[in-house]
């Protein structure tokens, strides 16, 4: 599989690893974004600052404007941070065995230190393993080309990313400031 399609500008290709065994036992797989996937990616951004957003008391509109300027700006800080990233959707299936978009993997190869940009899944299809496995099959991917480290960030007020991540052999890095949003992880394959 190639990948590196960024909302419909195509970027160079490069052969992407293969799913591992265990995530498409689980239904798991994954497929380059399209132009197409604009509208249910705002809707997974909406869903991952869903319970942050909902302590502010802002109406509606309000946080509606303010998810739209935010998922934007993102999607510029990686397109410009990561130009040759690999976009992918996650897909998963239902009790009907349905293919359903649920989710995102944002992954930069271009270095021998990969960047895992984002990791997210919505909020209803969560808590099934998924990210385990998806960052168990990260791990066999980056021995096998020979990369030397995974890196990311997680929001310092989500623990359960920050768990789910330490369980699967991530370390933080540096000391998180007070004002501090995120926190730097890293697992070596060195």
């Amino acid at each position: 599989m190639t990948v590196g399609v960024a909302f419909g500008n195509v970027i160079a290709h490069r052969p992407f690893p293969v799913a591992s065994p265990m995530m498409a036992e689980a239904g798991l797989g994954f497929r380059p974004v399209e132009a197409k996937d604009r509208p249910f990616l705002r809707a997974l951004y909406a869903d991952i600052r869903a319970t942050e957003l909902s302590r502010t008391g802002w109406p509606a509109l309000m946080i509606q404007g303010f998810l739209d300027q935010q998922f934007d700006l993102q999607s510029r800080h990686f397109a410009s941070r990561h130009p040759d990233a690999d976009l992918l959707i996650l897909t998963g299936p239902d009790a009907y065995g349905a293919r359903h978009d649920i989710g995102r993997l944002y992954l930069d190869r271009t270095t021998e230190r990969w960047r895992l940009m984002e990791l997210a899944v919505l909020t209803a299809w969560r808590s099934r393993g998924y990210g385990g496995l998806i960052l168990d099959w990260l791990a066999q991917a980056a021995r096998a080309y020979g990369v030397s480290a995974i890196d990311l960030s997680v929001a310092v007020d989500n623990p359960r990313a920050q768990a789910l991540y330490a369980r699967h052999g991530y370390r933080v890095e540096g000391v998180a400031t007070a004002a501090a949003t995120h926190r730097s992880m890293s697992r070596s394959f060195s």
